[in-house]
């Protein structure tokens, strides 16, 4: 897996390279047909060996890249000792995104450079434009200045004191393009150290992040495998505590057996004692219906003892006949005085 994706790494490295290296070259060709003076050749010069050296730094970064790449990979593979394909998976999408992030800012890169390439040029159109304007203009004031010369100095003296004084223009404007043209290069070499400068950062900043990547995943799997040794630990000393437990429980487990055995045979005898009471219980209870019977038999026969509620009325309505009875009397005897005094008041009366 990763011999497949340092494959495909190279490839898109190569085709990015390829992609940018055309893009340049097509954003600085001269137009055709132009004119071109000897400093605009000396700027296209300095611009295709800026080229070149663009290309020859972009072949530097793909070697560096692919051979990172290749670090990268082989420390995956030594420190996964069994294969992870989803990770090899991720790892590949994460590299493929990363050469899609590089796809793409190298096609910005190359489309500024090819539109500053393009403004490059048409300002290098109009600086020509000029030159061949103040050409001409300095071909009209040589001739007027011959002309105004010559009835002084004659045409041949004034023609060679203006040609002297044109080569010390001339002397001049060369010392001061040279001067420029310094100025540019030094200004291009400024920006090409600058852009080094980006993309070391940027490089360096990138290795230092994929090692941290590596050092967290380093990390994680450490923890991981502290957490699962600490697991096992805990596992083997919950085996060790099961294995000295289990004697106690098998032993346990007998004298319950043994218990629950003694209790089967105590409940067996227990169960023979209550069939024995159950059937007592049974004559017990037809003795008593028995008796039940006979003791109904016999309170018919006794009629009126046997009824509580008619004896008790009957006491009743004897107690108070007795008391009649009584009072009976004693009315009599009071009739028997009142008769006896009636008598004896009457005989006073008479």
């Amino acid at each position: 897996m990763s011999r497949k994706v340092m494959e495909e790494v190279s490839d898109k490295t190569r085709d990015v390279t390829n992609s940018s290296r055309s893009e340049v070259q097509t954003g600085f060709k001269p137009a055709a047909g132009r004119d071109d003076s000897p400093e605009a050749q000396r700027v296209l010069q300095e611009l295709e060996k800026e080229n070149e050296d663009l290309s020859q730094r972009s072949r530097q970064l793909q070697r560096k890249l692919a051979r990172y790449v290749c670090k990268a990979a082989e420390a995956n593979a030594k420190l996964r000792r069994s294969p992870d394909l989803p990770r090899d998976r991720h790892d590949y999408e994460v590299c493929i995104r990363t050469l899609s992030a590089l796809k793409q800012q190298v096609t910005a890169d190359s489309e500024s450079a090819q539109l500053q390439a393009e403004e490059l040029s048409s300002q290098l159109q109009e600086e020509l434009q000029k030159v061949e304007t103040e050409q001409q203009e300095l071909e009209a004031l040589w001739r007027s200045a011959v002309a105004a010369l010559s009835p002084h100095l004659g045409e041949e003296a004034a023609r060679a004191r203006v040609e002297a004084s044109l080569r010390a223009e001339k002397l001049a404007q060369d010392s001061l393009s040279q001067v420029r043209l310094k100025h540019f290069k030094l200004t291009l070499r400024i920006r090409r150290l600058e852009a080094e400068l980006r993309e070391e950062e940027e490089f360096n900043r990138e290795v230092l992040e994929v090692k941290n990547q590596q050092l967290e995943a380093e990390r994680r799997q450490k923890e991981l495998t502290e957490r699962k040794a600490a697991e096992i630990k805990q596992l083997i000393n919950e085996n060790i505590r099961v294995s000295q437990v289990l004697p106690k429980v098998k032993e346990k487990l007998c004298q319950i057996q043994v218990e629950v055995q003694n209790k089967r045979q105590q409940l067996a005898e227990v169960e023979a004692v209550v069939m024995e009471k159950k059937d007592l219980l049974t004559r017990t209870k037809q003795a008593c219906h028995r008796l039940q019977r006979d003791n109904l038999r016999l309170q018919e026969r006794r009629g009126l003892l046997g009824n509580r509620v008619l004896l008790q009325d009957f006491e009743d309505t004897v107690d108070a006949a007795d008391e009649l009875e009584n009072r009976l009397e004693t009315l009599e005897l009071q009739h028997a005085d009142m008769i006896s005094c009636c008598h004896k008041l009457r005989n006073l009366m008479e």
